[in-house]
This record gives C-alpha cells, sequence and structure tokens, in this order.
C-alpha cells in the first residue's frame, strides 16, 4: 500500500457515517511487522478504525503475527458477518478475482462497507504470483454486482518506494491504483 492510497481510504471513510459499523476484516492482511513496518501506511487506518472503537480481524493465507485467521478466503466461513472488508492489493494475486469477490460479497452485512484497491499501472510482484490484472476503476466494479458505489477513482502515486517507480517518476510516469469504497445493498 502506498501513502496515497491509505490517504484515500482515509479521506473517503472520514466521509461516511461509521457509527454502525461494529466489526471489520482485512483480507490478506500480512503480518503485524508487515502491516506496521514494511507498510506503516496501513496502520494509519487500521488506527483510525480502532479509534472508532471497530474491532478489526486480520486474515492471511500464511501464519505470522497478528494474523487472525489462518486460511486461504475460499476456505474463510466467519462465524458472523462483517461490517467493513478491506480487500486491498489482493485481487491481482488471484487466478480467479470473481470467484473471491462473489465470498467475500457474502461475509458483508447488507449496507455494510468494502474497501477496494487494485494497481492499474504497476510491475509485477509474485507473492506468490501476480496474474496481471490491472483493472481501472470502472472495470473493478463491474466485479461487485448488488452494491453501490460511493467512492471510485483511479490515484496516481507520487512517492513511491521502489528503484522503478522512482526512475519511472522522473519522466514523469506514475504508478496507479483502482481504488473503490462500495455499500452492499
Amino acid at each position: 500500500m502506498f501513502q496515497e492510497e491509505a490517504d484515500w481510504i482515509i479521506d473517503k471513510l472520514r466521509s461516511i457515517d461509521l457509527s454502525g459499523v461494529k466489526n471489520g476484516l482485512n483480507i490478506g492482511a500480512g503480518d503485524w511487522w508487515f502491516r506496521t513496518k514494511t507498510q506503516p501506511e496501513q496502520g494509519i487506518i487500521f488506527s483510525f478504525l480502532k479509534e472508532k472503537g471497530i474491532a478489526l480481524h486480520h486474515l492471511d493465507q500464511k501464519p505470522g503475527e497478528g494474523i487472525d485467521f489462518v486460511t486461504d478466503v475460499r476456505r474463510f466461513s466467519p462465524e458472523r458477518p462483517y461490517h467493513i472488508i478491506f480487500l486491498t492489493n489482493v485481487l491481482e494475486h488471484l487466478r480467479n478475482p470473481k470467484e473471491i469477490v462473489q465470498r467475500v460479497l457474502n461475509f458483508l452485512v447488507p449496507g455494510g462497507y468494502l474497501v477496494v484497491t487494485v494497481p492499474r499501472f504497476y510491475r509485477r510482484h509474485p507473492d506468490p504470483i501476480d496474474t496481471g490484472f490491472r483493472p481501472t476503476d470502472r472495470e473493478l466494479q463491474k466485479l461487485f454486482p448488488d452494491t453501490q458505489v460511493l467512492f471510485s477513482e483511479v490515484i496516481r502515486i507520487k512517492r513511491p518506494r521502489d528503484r522503478l517507480g522512482k526512475l519511472l517518476g522522473v519522466f514523469g510516469i506514475r504508478w496507479q491504483v483502482s481504488c473503490l469504497v462500495l455499500k452492499k445493498k
């Protein structure tokens, strides 16, 4: 996650009435170290949710500190539905994102929120695979039937961390991320 991506998410969440939101799920979370040291931008979002009293669970297929559910999302069966779900920078690692999206929507209460980000223009980054899925925000919206689009945008990354991103920036080329905030009908 990039700083601009986290800023976009926080800005949009601040404009939504989250008073009824009690719990959340972060899918493809990475462990505590990843969320706080490697990509501290995520921590800003999760601190904001904690301040709002929203209990957040973290799901990842790799075990690690701070992972609440170690499983593949295709095998996950939550005990209760969630009010908000984060699916950030995950879909490009899935062979069948449409299948996963349908499962994830089933984890969400009616009226619940879904925050989705996917690289639009970015280098391949296998973890363990990168399928090359790079939709625009409008293309991404089509994967989420029975949702209302609250916010949708392709954002440009001005401060990349990687060498290639910095080199491309010299020529005015920026990494891009498709971002959505959706509400389940």
